[in-house]
């Protein structure tokens, strides 16, 4: 049997892949509701069921603001062929593989192949804020960690808040990170392959690889942009910290993903933690004994919290 040489559109909207949020609380559903040229001041609110379209109908997005750090949802993806015209093989063909955290590291098996003129787009968890400098990482794979001189493989890189509009901002070239600018929030990315099949003699590739796309963490001075805040308050405590930090989720929504980070003062992420939370907790403790003295920013983002902190270990 002759097999297809042209790989199909395929069609996820409304398909969650990756379980980041619960947004139906009963008859209520939780809303990101964004004040008119003011989006650093966006609320997670929760409306009624039949009053979910008029607040998409005014910008608002349905989940929690700024909740998310990675891709959570394939919207569309259309994978090209090889620059032999054969179909790219089917362990780089998952779209799902773009999702949720890249490593970043070159693995195999943790990528999907474009092709050449292809394309995919992405639904961010919960939306990215704009903030001063680049707002987003795109990680491409490249085996042997070759140059972009070596094995150039571009794509153009597209937002935009409803999947109608979108904001070209520009190539890169294997990995890339790019500023969001001039929207001041964003929901989907598209990342088309513009790789040119001709660059790579006889050798036969299958244009940009995406690992993922990630949220670039503010760095402390970036933090009052985004309407957050670095002093201590009830959030948290103790300050500074020796062994157990105890976090208070008494305004999470119910039976919603919390995710809890800690980086250092170079953005690098040094704790990661991710809970569902329960009507019974208001309160957890996230384990810092093993981490180095210092300054580091604690991040909680989820339905219903958005906090940015600094902390000091002890």
């Amino acid at each position: 049997m002759k097999k297809d040489t042209v790989n199909p559109i395929w069609f996820f909207s409304g398909l969650m892949l990756c379980t980041g949020l619960s947004f139906a609380q009963g008859n209520k559903v939780s809303v990101c509701h964004i004040p008119p040229g003011n989006p650093a001041e966006a609320k997670t609110i929760s409306v009624g069921a039949a009053a979910l379209n008029a607040h998409l109908g005014h910008g608002d997005f349905q989940g929690g603001c700024w909740a998310g750090q990675t891709g959570g949802t394939i919207e569309m993806f259309h994978q090209g062929l090889r620059n032999n015209g054969s179909p790219v093989v089917s362990d780089r063909s998952n779209p799902a593989k773009a999702l949720g955290t890249p490593d970043c590291n070159n693995l195999p098996g943790q990528f999907v192949s474009l092709g050449f003129g292809g394309f995919i787009i992405l639904k961010m968890d919960g939306g990215i804020l704009n903030i001063a400098g680049n707002d987003l990482r795109i990680c491409e794979t490249t085996f042997d960690n070759r140059t972009c001189a070596q094995y150039p493989e571009y794509a153009r890189i597209y937002v935009s808040q409803d999947l109608t509009s979108w904001t070209d901002l520009g190539v890169i070239c294997q990995d890339g990170e790019v500023d969001i600018a001039p929207l001041d929030w964003i929901l989907y990315v598209k990342i088309v392959d513009e790789t040119n099949p001709l660059a790579f003699g006889n050798q036969v590739v299958d244009g940009f690889d995406v690992d993922g796309v990630q949220r670039i963490m503010p760095a402390p001075a970036r933090q009052a942009i985004a309407g957050t805040s670095l002093a201590e308050g009830e959030f948290f405590h103790p300050n500074p910290v020796e062994d157990v930090i105890l976090l208070d989720i008494s305004a999470a929504v119910e039976n919603s993903k919390i995710s809890f980070q800690i980086t250092d003062l170079q953005g690098r992420m040094v704790r990661k933690m991710d809970l569902l939370t329960d009507q019974n907790e208001n309160e957890i403790s996230m384990d810092c004994k093993d981490l180095p003295s210092g300054q580091y920013i604690l991040t909680a983002e989820g339905a219903g919290i958005h906090e940015t902190r600094r902390i000091i270990k002890k």
